[in-house]
């Protein structure tokens, strides 16, 4: 790649290219990274002097702005039209912003080590930091009181674990399902429960946010208990359910693993069907990448890690 200004952001931000990897792509990775990065120094402008937040438009701006400006230096480059939206997103989900009534912050610095990783938010805009997509990270020999789950609100419980705290607080009783209800068999939702007695997973409503229950039918009687709503949606509705199919899948042995390819000092995996927290927290430090996401390899490695303790298994093609 002979461009002085994408190699010299490269070096910066130790953006470093696969192997294999096209010079389109990697260019994408560069800018990507490059917008994030800005962006979030963007809120520490002081556009209001009497005011240490800015304004949601003006950290979506200065997006907009930068990729019109890349758009038009690297034509080939090809960034998501919708990506102040998703940058905006990506750091509120993950904890990188703090948000009043249309008005947001950066959070407070904060770090967590994991195998010589040091996952970091929070950083101002003169601090020297690498990059993983838009999250920030550095090298560290040291270890923190915080671990990383902690900082990203990962669960404090094995998949297994949760499906046994559920069975165990289970409040059974037979009862007629409603027409319209849908059952978690073979991984997949249906119509008609599974008649092997198995505990499963059954939902009423048309859509989100819908009743969730546990349900097991030997195909003479149906008995099931509602699962609490803290078990199954955040305060904004989002996909928590995930995690108690995920709970359910764990324990049936069917859970399928997440699949990845190195290529030289990045990683390409498969992982676009995961619990919110886990989601976010793997989009925060990956680029996406056609039907994949590209990951620095060392993150990737350490987030891997952290994964597996949950319950998600991995495996290299």
């Amino acid at each position: 790649m002979n461009d002085q200004l994408l190699n010299a952001i490269a070096a910066d931000l130790n953006i470093r290219r696969g192997t294999s990897e096209v010079e389109s792509d990697f260019k994408t990775r560069i800018v990507y990274s490059a917008i994030a990065r800005q962006a979030y120094a963007s809120l520490f402008d002081r556009v209001d002097t009497d005011r240490s937040t800015v304004s949601i438009r003006h950290f979506k701006d200065r997006i907009s702005e930068l990729q019109s400006i890349y758009a038009e230096l690297y034509p080939e480059v090809q960034l998501a039209e919708n990506l102040p939206i998703d940058i905006y997103r990506l750091y509120l989900k993950t904890g990188g912003i703090y948000y009043t009534p249309n008005r947001i912050a950066a959070s407070m610095p904060s770090s967590a080590v994991q195998d010589g990783i040091k996952f970091m938010r929070g950083v101002t805009p003169d601090q020297k930091v690498r990059m993983s997509g838009a999250g920030f990270f550095l090298p560290s020999s040291k270890t923190s009181v915080k671990t990383v789950a902690e900082m990203f609100a990962l669960p404090n419980k094995t998949l297994l674990e949760t499906w046994d705290e559920l069975i165990r607080s289970a409040k059974w009783r037979v009862e007629t399902m409603p027409v319209g209800t849908q059952f978690f068999v073979d991984d997949k939702w249906f119509d008609k429960p599974a008649r092997s007695g198995e505990i499963s997973i059954a939902r009423f409503g048309e859509c989100e946010p819908r009743t969730y229950y546990l349900c097991k039918f030997d195909g003479d009687k149906f008995e099931c208990s509602q699962l609490p709503r803290w078990r199954i949606y955040d305060e904004r509705f989002s996909k928590t359910y995930r995690r108690v199919t995920f709970a359910c899948r764990a324990a049936r042995g069917t859970l399928p693993p997440i699949k990845f390819k190195i290529d030289g000092a990045i990683v390409n995996a498969k992982c676009t069907y995961l619990p919110p927290s886990e989601l976010n927290l793997l989009n925060l430090y990956s680029w996406s990448q056609q039907s994949a996401r590209t990951f620095d390899a060392e993150v990737f490695f350490a987030l891997k890690n952290i994964l597996e303790r949950i319950g998600y298994s991995f495996i290299e093609e």
